[in-house]
């Protein structure tokens, strides 16, 4: 399981019903460890089934995550006086009878255990109960686990594949600021510049938290203490991403010129450049011009309007030397981070 604690969720807690008020379909929180995101979207979909048979999914990354769901229920169970819950293979279920030995009532179906990476072996389910899909630790901690090959457009065709068309399903995807290079955020173009955001045409809702209740709470403590103006601090507490500097950061001269487009992993930059006394200065941007100049460093991506790029070509050399002296500017963070990918390719 993620962070969240047996107690029931006060006031410095996270509420899901300002971000559910808004009306998206992937709901991201992004908030710091312990303010009760795993917690409160449990509850929602328990309560949710409870109330109306609804199911939900509770999605992991990799196969060999699923096994930290068994104590799914653990801190939950005790508010449903009457229940009885169970993790029974990768299915969630529950009866109506507080002895779960009691063979008066049966077990019943309330929700899935999945993981992304099968996903694609079971396109062929059907999942026309399901309202909510919770996507835990969406954004990966620094370690040996890497995201998978196209994750963005994984996650996108497994929950087509749960709600059809229908408009029926709402996904609920929780992290804490971990980083902000990761390929959901890349793909929107999102940055926590703002406590809200939204994408296409409010679809997506980006929600970065600030409980200073919260905060308070676990600064007064010994650890609180222990981690105070540490990195840890910046981003389990005070929901800080440590790589979302502006260094590098600035706005694009007018009088630059385009060169060409980018399209690495998904993500499509423009490169601008501009003369100045000590050199060429390159300018990296999300925003594309109506004409441009495609090249690509994945080879599924060529078609006839995006041409292959050899990674020792010049252009991709002068890509990096610029970097190396300096001489390259970015538009945001994201886009900064996006381009040192590029770069390490």
């Amino acid at each position: 399981m993620a962070e969240e604690s047996g107690v029931e969720p006060m006031s410095m807690y996270y509420s899901f019903d300002d971000i559910l008020s808004r009306n998206g379909v992937f709901n991201f929180i992004i908030g710091g460890r312990g303010i009760g995101k795993t917690y409160g979207a449990k509850k929602i979909a328990i309560d949710t089934y409870l109330e109306t048979g609804k199911q939900f999914i509770y999605l992991r990354r990799y196969k060999s995550e699923l096994r930290t769901a068994k104590t799914f229920f653990d801190d939950l169970a005790h508010l449903y006086p009457g229940y009885s819950f169970r993790v029974n293979g990768r299915i969630f279920q529950m009866k109506e009878s507080d002895d779960p030995n009691d063979k008066e009532y049966p077990w019943h179906d309330m929700g899935y255990l999945r993981s992304l990476s099968t996903a694609q072996t079971e396109k062929s389910t059907v999942y026309n109960k399901v309202k909510w899909i919770i996507f835990d630790e969406i954004i990966l901690e620094k370690g040996p686990t890497n995201y998978l090959p196209m994750e963005y457009e994984a996650f996108i065709n497994f929950y087509f594949t749960v709600d059809r068309g229908n408009d029926r399903v709402t996904c609920l995807l929780l992290s804490n600021a971990v980083s902000i290079n990761n390929p959901y955020f890349l793909a929107e173009g999102i940055n926590d510049d703002r406590e809200w955001c939204k994408r296409k045409k409010g679809f997506i809702v980006v929600h970065f938290p600030k409980s200073e209740e919260f905060r308070e709470h676990i600064n007064k403590t010994r650890f609180g203490q222990f981690i105070s103006n540490s990195a840890y601090s910046d981003y389990a507490v005070n929901n800080q991403f440590a790589d979302n500097q502006t260094d590098l950061v600035e706005d694009k001269p007018t009088n630059a010129s385009y060169k060409y487009s980018l399209l690495m992993n998904n993500i499509n930059l423009s490169v601008w450049t501009i003369n100045r006394p000590d050199g060429m200065y390159y300018y990296v941007q999300k925003k594309q011009p109506k004409n441009k100049v495609q090249f690509t460093t994945d080879l599924e991506n060529v078609n006839n309007e995006c041409v292959y790029l050899e990674r020792n070509s010049s252009i991709l050399q002068g890509f990096r030397g610029a970097y190396n002296r300096g001489r390259m500017r970015f538009d945001s963070p994201p886009t900064r981070l996006a381009a040192i990918q590029a770069y390490k390719r």
